[in-house]
């Protein structure tokens, strides 16, 4: 009975029509609708501003009651409203997030913000670096999986995306239980944990690997503590670090500059064998 009910959970929560998602996107990257990594605050906001314009379409077709139509019109224009209220910088003073169900997902001062939607069965949260959309958290609501075992909802997403790359076990009072699996593919990792413990929930984590494995470098490089500012900055000296090519990174230079600047870093450049790079070993 618990896996048929988890696979319910499991389809609920990816349910997206046929048109909502580009035909070129990853298996994985489907759970965004019709996003895609690297959406700006503003397209993330319009695309849930096209929603609830379409569910006010939908409700209302039928609907004979002028009243009853503004209503229904209030009501989706306050849904979109308190999503778009809800946008949050991670930086400077503590926000609160910092011991919510998302502690670990995002590190403070890193140039991160985020935007929370609160749907009938979870909580999502779209997590930016730099303005660009990396990041997607989806925590269910405890209602919603109780009497579900973490167990069967691995096995319900399994049967979507295959079995995962990685699992990982934890102490429990009756031995080792499942605490995390890992699905990864060429654009996006998908991350289930069961957070049980702590905040009575599973949680489902979709993440862009290319903006993770840059982050990963700049905390390696400079510590989890380095200001937006300054990350800003050690972001593009890693593009231009990158690529082979120096000369093809005159316009990294531009943004670094804050002008359109002609550069020649070719000239007296050193083998690249005796090149440091940033985060190399002295």
């Amino acid at each position: 009975m618990y896996r048929t009910v988890a696979v319910a959970v499991f389809c609920l929560a990816f349910a997206a029509s046929s048109t909502a998602v580009a035909q070129d996107q990853g298996t994985l990257v489907s759970v965004l609708r019709g996003l895609a990594w690297n959406a700006s605050k503003s397209e993330v906001l319009t695309h849930f501003k096209n929603i609830k314009d379409s569910e006010f379409s939908e409700g209302s077709e039928k609907m004979r009651d002028p009243l009853l139509k503004e209503t229904l019109r209030k009501k989706k224009r306050a849904e979109y409203e308190k999503i778009e209220k809800s946008y949050q910088r991670l930086s400077g003073k503590r926000t609160g997030f910092e011991v919510s169900v998302i502690t670990g997902e995002f590190a403070p001062n890193n140039g991160e913000s985020l935007l929370v939607v609160r749907e009938s069965n979870a909580q999502k949260y779209f997590m930016f670096a730099d303005g660009k959309l990396w990041k997607l958290v989806v925590a269910y609501n405890s209602e919603y999986i109780e009497g579900i075992g973490f167990e069967a909802f691995v096995e319900a997403v399994s049967r979507k995306y295959g079995e995962p790359d990685e699992t990982e076990f934890a102490e429990a009072s009756d031995g080792q239980s499942l605490a995390r699996a890992v699905w990864r593919d060429d654009q996006t990792e998908l991350r289930l944990e069961n957070k049980t413990a702590f905040f009575n929930t599973y949680t489902m984590v979709f993440a862009d690997r290319t903006t993770a494995d840059r982050l990963k470098q700049i905390n390696k490089a400079f510590g989890a503590k380095a200001d937006r500012d300054d990350r800003k900055v050690r972001t593009s000296i890693l593009e231009i670090q990158d690529d082979g090519d120096f000369g093809g990174n005159d316009d990294v230079v531009d943004s670094l500059l804050g002008s359109k600047t002609n550069v020649d870093v070719l000239t007296g450049r050193p083998e690249d064998a005796k090149i440091n790079r940033v985060g190399d070993d002295p």
